[in-house]
């Protein structure tokens, strides 16, 4: 058999700022996969993903923003919407909080779910988004991120949005064949890992 396997492993763990859906995870896969055409015979027609949980996440997230690498994709208990996703876990039960926290570390706090304004429907602006401090000086966003460890509403949003599948899955229809799959459990009250 004649085949290339790649095991990205997203810049660690899912609750980290470079790890969950970043653009720079997604380049590191993307190079991956320029690397191994580059050095080995690849079909390009026949370039296919896998993943399971965050695995599935980055998978629908490689659909919509490289749709045209691959064939096809088959994802396993994918989370969509991160803002969703953070909404039905923060008052989980048996650990299911620590997901909402592990969101809230990679987005730069708490998304905005108390009106109709979700991560999939909205676009803001953000390049060099700034705030003025106690003293009334306007401070460029990231740095005032790094001092307090967290984003404004918009920005947690605007980093929910970005790194959520269900915003650039419309890139893939009619391009990528993608396989979406869920456990027999899920999306019950008790059991299953995706609500």
């Amino acid at each position: 058999v004649n085949w290339h396997f790649i095991h990205p492993n997203f810049r660690g763990p899912n609750w980290t700022y470079d790890a969950c859906g970043s653009d720079a995870a997604i380049q590191d896969i993307h190079d991956a996969i320029s690397y191994v055409k580059s050095h080995c015979s690849v079909d390009e027609d026949r370039v296919y993903g896998v993943g399971v949980s965050g695995g599935a996440h980055m998978g629908l997230l490689l659909a919509g923003k490289m749709p045209n690498v691959w064939a096809g994709l088959s994802v396993w208990a994918p989370i969509v919407d991160l803002s969703v996703w953070w909404a039905q876990r923060v008052n989980g039960v048996r650990g299911a909080r620590r997901y909402a926290t592990h969101i809230e570390k990679v987005v730069g706090g708490q998304p905005n779910i108390d009106n109709d304004f979700v991560c999939s429907g909205t676009t803001i602006e953000t390049e060099n988004m700034t705030r003025k401090n106690k003293k009334g000086i306007i401070e460029n966003e990231q740095e005032e991120k790094e001092k307090l460890g967290e984003y404004s509403k918009e920005r947690v949003m605007e980093e929910c949005r970005r790194r959520s599948p269900i915003t650039h899955l419309k890139n893939a229809i009619n391009i990528v064949n993608i396989d979406i799959n869920a456990g027999v459990h899920d999306g019950r009250t008790h059991g299953g890992a995706v609500p």
